[in-house]
């Protein structure tokens, strides 16, 4: 069995912080990861280019780090949060805020999930959240009997399936 995970020092994990919400407004400001240079990133944080590396390897580790940073805060939402995205809600309600949130998750850190994909090191969907926001929705979703016709809504949302 391996030994538990080391509890991170004060000050890396205030380090870590003001990496994360540096880079954050970075990228936010300039569009574009690319734009931003780490020296940029370690200045705003106020610590060394070493401290940068150290922690996140280079620019796509620390990108790879806001997105989970973000799918994380989701997740723990999805599992314990209010309702109607937590637990709680009526299914179709539940399933409708989880598609909001993933929308606007997916809206909100477009630029950091174009950088990764672009990298080709890691799709930002490579993860346990991903997984598990997939399981909510199937068990949010109806099961309609094989014969059934689609609902009004569905095939004016997703006309392939009128031809169903």
């Amino acid at each position: 069995m391996p030994p538990p995970p080391r509890k991170e020092r004060a000050d890396a994990q205030r380090n870590r912080e003001a990496v994360l919400a540096a880079a954050e407004e970075l990228f936010g400001a300039h569009g574009d990861p690319e734009r931003v240079s780490m020296d940029d990133i370690a200045v705003a944080a106020g610590v060394g280019k070493g401290t940068l590396f150290r922690r996140f390897g280079d620019r796509l580790g620390l990108v790879k780090a806001l997105v989970e940073r973000r799918t994380e805060q989701l997740r723990a939402d999805v599992v314990a949060g209010p309702p109607p995205l937590g637990p709680g809600a009526p299914a179709d309600a539940r399933a409708l805020a989880l598609l909001d949130a993933l929308l606007t998750l997916k809206l909100d850190t477009r630029p950091l999930m174009l950088a990764l994909e672009s990298a080709g090191r890691g799709s930002p969907y490579d993860n346990d959240t991903y997984e598990l926001w997939h399981a909510e929705l199937t068990r949010c979703s109806p099961r309609p009997a094989a014969s059934a016709t689609p609902p009004s809504w569905h095939t004016r949302c997703w006309p392939p399936c009128a031809a169903t």
